[in-house]
Order: C-alpha cells, then sequence, then structure tokens
C-alpha cells in the first residue's frame, strides 16, 4: 500500500528518491534497499478533517518531489498533500533530515490527493516552476528562493479553450527556459 507518485536522481551521488504515499525513500544506484526510508505522515494538526470526515483519505500523498539547490549544496523539495493541509520543505538528500522549516504549500499543491501537480527547479533564476491542477483553475507558479510565490491562473470554465480534465503531466528545463505541460 506505498503508491508510488514520483521518483527523483540527485545527479551527483546517482541516489534515487522515491516519493510514495506517506513515505521518501533513497536507494542507492544499486538498488539494493532503501538506505533511508523517512515515514512522512500527516501531523495530529493536518489530520482535523479526518475526525469530522471518515470518508475522506488523511494520507500524505507526494506531488511534488526534485532536487535544487539551497545556498551551496543540493537539496530535495518534497511537498505533498498533507490531509488536506499542503506542505513542502526542503531536505537534504542523504538523511531526509529538514533543511528548513516545513511551509503550507496550497499554492503548488493541491490538497486534493486525485489532482496534478508537476515542477522543476531552475538554476539560473533558483526557483521552481510548477503546474498544478485543481478541480477549479489550474495554475503556473514560480516559488521563489526567498519563499513568495508567483501565480498565473488559468480558469477551467473556458471550456472552448481548456479541456475540463486537463492536467500538467511534466516540467523540464531546457538551456535557460522552463516548459511546464
Amino acid at each position: 500500500n506505498r503508491l508510488v507518485a514520483h521518483i527523483a536522481v540527485d545527479e551527483l551521488t546517482n541516489r534515487l528518491v522515491v516519493g510514495a504515499k506517506n513515505r521518501l525513500l533513497v536507494f542507492s544506484p544499486d538498488l539494493k534497499g532503501p538506505l533511508v526510508e523517512s515515514i512522512k505522515k500527516p501531523t495530529k494538526d493536518q489530520s482535523e478533517f479526518c475526525r469530522i470526515d471518515k470518508n475522506i483519505s488523511c494520507e500524505n500523498y507526494n506531488k511534488i518531489l526534485l532536487f535544487g539547490e539551497r545556498g551551496n549544496s543540493t537539496a530535495l523539495l518534497a511537498c505533498g498533500t498533507g490531509a488536506f493541509k499542503p506542505h513542502g520543505g526542503w531536505l537534504r538528500p542523504s538523511d531526509l533530515e529538514p533543511l528548513s522549516p516545513v511551509f503550507a504549500a496550497e499554492e503548488i499543491v493541491s490538497p486534493n490527493p486525485n489532482s496534478s501537480a508537476v515542477a522543476a527547479f531552475s538554476p539560473y533564476d533558483k526557483s521552481v516552476y510548477a503546474g498544478v491542477t485543481l478541480p477549479e483553475y489550474s495554475a503556473f507558479v514560480r516559488l521563489k528562493p526567498d519563499g513568495n510565490y508567483q501565480t498565473t491562473f488559468l480558469r477551467n470554465d473556458l471550456k472552448d479553450h481548456i479541456h475540463p480534465r486537463s492536467r500538467f503531466v511534466s516540467a523540464f528545463r531546457f538551456d535557460q527556459w522552463m516548459y511546464v505541460v
């Protein structure tokens, strides 16, 4: 019951990081057992909705997992649904320990486990560029190095221009340009 959502590779160490339901796992290049496994279940505060409505899935589904730069070192950005209170954080790749405080991530991750979110890191401006799809709208988001967001909303009610079930499927960098498709 470990629904795999995202996979990222550390280009410096060739370690593989897997984002799954309630877990992050780090594997060596030979893929022999996880080197590190971190349980990332929602906190008691985050799972407040579970006590109100038993039909809500109170799990933490990984939605964004990528490597980027924090200061002079490589860090791992992991963001999840957090039982309907999305959150994210920059982690040290070797042991998955936090490098900074956990932050609210409603701008780049939907609380809905069935929504889509994709992201890529830009080494040019040290920002994370993401595309997130919610039932009411879709958005392109830039998470700046200082933690602030810059958001452009796309309305899903424009049925002639955007399919109502459209989802972002990939984000990548090519030279100095960022693409979210």
